[in-house]
């Protein structure tokens, strides 16, 4: 049987990423996948060949809010287990959910790492995002999709940001969701 650690660099990696795929975390690898993703823009709203791409990998086959997806999508990429993942990888209130019975979720705002992902959901919404650098004591700089320049959740572009810990903890279901090499494929 295959792991995750035999699975080969996808072509589309830029090559920094390329060169160091064999010997990355499956972290660091979902990293390297959102990476090489910075700048797709959804067309129309919701949906085009890119986010249609993320959201079949989530199980939906129509348009819909897409940063779930994304890293569903980035994970299986990088060699996760589709099998160790949400049940609905397509929803931030699931991700959330499997993180906390998973024992994956953190709330303290300060205790979280590159490769985390951090979540948010209530309200009347929901969002996701990769964790790319710690940015301060309570602050991450991220990758992450379904966004835009003014940090909406419903944006058009899979984009770079800095998210503040008060926008995460703002909502009643929040934290930092560890993302470590047990859900790849045969670990």
């Amino acid at each position: 049987m295959a792991t995750w650690k035999s699975k080969p660099a996808p072509a589309y990696l830029n090559a920094w990423a390329r060169d160091g795929w064999a010997s990355a975390p499956l972290s660091e690898r979902v990293l390297m996948v959102l990476d090489s993703q910075v700048g797709v823009k959804e067309s129309p709203s919701n949906w085009g060949p890119k986010v249609s791409m993320y959201l079949r990998a989530a199980g939906i086959l129509s348009p819909a809010a897409w940063c779930a997806a994304l890293l569903t999508w980035a994970l299986l990429e990088a060699g996760a287990d589709r099998k160790k993942l949400p049940r609905f990888a397509a929803s931030t209130y699931y991700w959330w959910k499997w993180a906390q019975e998973n024992k994956r979720l953190i709330t303290d705002g300060s205790r979280f790492f590159r490769g985390h992902f951090g979540v948010w959901n209530g309200k009347g919404g929901g969002h996701i995002f990769a964790v790319t650098r710690k940015s301060g004591t309570f602050s991450a700089d991220t990758i992450e999709g379904n966004t835009n320049a003014a940090g909406a959740r419903e944006g058009k572009y899979v984009m770079r940001r800095y998210r503040p810990w008060s926008q995460i903890s703002a909502y009643p279901r929040h934290g930092w969701i560890v993302i470590d090499d047990s859900l790849g494929l045969g670990a």
